[in-house]
């Protein structure tokens, strides 16, 4: 396995973890009634969207080296 792989393997465990932890945190975590609590969702729902972007390029770059 070459480094480029383990790269992208890493990046998306990472990402998936970001991902977890922003959908557990807008879950559970989330109180409305608070005046940050809606910029904190905001956050939340952003890294979420960001992770998966992340986890997507870098299952599509694994697909290509694998194709090679």
């Amino acid at each position: 396995m070459n480094v480029g792989k383990i790269k992208c393997w890493a990046m998306i465990i990472f990402a998936a973890v970001i991902l977890v932890l922003a959908v557990w945190q807008s879950v559970v975590d989330w109180k409305p009634c608070c005046s940050t609590g809606w910029v904190i969702w905001g956050m939340d729902v952003l890294c979420a969207i960001i992770s998966v972007a992340y986890i997507a390029k870098y299952a599509l770059l694994l697909k290509r080296s694998k194709q090679r």
